[in-house]
């Protein structure tokens, strides 16, 4: 089963950080989707574990979870979780994608410029 789920958080992370462009309706709506996810997800694994934690059946748990952040989060949020290439979010993501991940979500103004130059 976690097997299944890793594939399935890839393949879904793969395929948002890819979009040229998010509309803010969109990541609304992909948030409530992969919200939908991290709640129901631990219950794959209930059996199991009383108290199941997906990210131990599935590597890429930890990364779809800071996606769910970024799509809800501010430009001020995501470069705080750059952390200058130390934070969290540059843990889980190489800076490409988040280079992309920015372009796609926030419209190309001064500070949109300022973050992307400051992630490498």
């Amino acid at each position: 089963m976690g097997t299944l789920l890793n594939t399935a958080l890839e393949e879904i992370i793969q395929r948002i950080v890819n979009l040229p462009d998010i509309s803010a309706e969109a990541a609304g709506q992909f948030s409530s989707v992969l919200g939908q996810i991290r709640t129901r997800a631990p219950d794959l694994f209930r059996p199991e574990s009383e108290a199941p934690d997906p990210g131990r059946y599935a590597k890429r748990w930890a990364k779809f979870l800071e996606l769910v952040v970024v799509l809800d989060a501010s430009l001020r949020e995501i470069e705080e979780r750059w952390g200058e290439g130390r934070g969290r979010l540059a843990a889980l993501f190489p800076p490409d994608q988040v280079k992309q991940l920015i372009r796609a979500i926030f419209q190309n103004t001064e500070r949109r410029a300022a973050v992307l130059a400051k992630i490498k």
